[in-house]
């Protein structure tokens, strides 16, 4: 056992190697920033959104400005940023949005809302959302304080669309 008794040459990192080693770094890197730049977490603050979602459970968000009907997006009403609002999207600019015998009205239809569990128990005259603007809801219509209360939310507060929902405690004690 000779051969134990001698320490092993230096190895020398050759300068390719090193070269590779801090380039998957930078995308490493890269792919960190891309991704807290377009996504985020955010919690849900109340039961506005009951049934479809719960308070405290977690949102997985991509940043964008861009909403269809039926999204669900996070917002800070006015200059209010601390606070996050969670809403449904229900009316975009130039549409016609009432309440009338508990059914929300989108340019002279009625919705079909399987995600609403009651009747409305108010009553909004028709208006019709400015440029610019999201007529938001939440799915708890009669415990949400959205657009029937605050008013059309301009884009610039909208910042980010749910991608889906998530409960960390449910994952680990089911």
């Amino acid at each position: 056992m000779r051969f134990l008794q001698h320490p092993f040459p230096e190895m020398k990192t050759k300068t390719y190697q090193r070269l590779a080693e801090y380039g998957q770094l930078v995308v490493i890197i890269l792919i960190m920033a891309c991704f807290f730049l377009n996504f985020r977490v955010a919690c849900v603050p109340s039961l506005s959104m009951y049934p479809t979602l719960d308070v405290n459970e977690y949102l997985f968000c991509m940043n964008t400005s861009e909403f269809q009907y039926g999204d669900i997006v996070i917002f800070h009403p006015y200059s209010d940023s601390s606070t996050t609002y969670v809403k449904r999207v229900i009316g975009k600019e130039g549409d016609t949005i009432a309440v009338e015998n508990g059914v929300v009205w989108r340019n002279g239809e009625a919705l079909t809302e399987e995600y609403v569990t009651e009747p409305i128990e108010y009553e909004m005259d028709e208006i019709t959302v400015p440029d610019g603007t999201y007529f938001l809801m939440g799915d708890n219509r009669n415990h949400s304080s959205d657009s029937h209360a605050l008013g059309p939310i301009a884009q610039d507060q909208i910042y980010a669309k749910v991608l889906f929902h998530f409960n960390p405690v449910n994952w680990i004690f089911s």
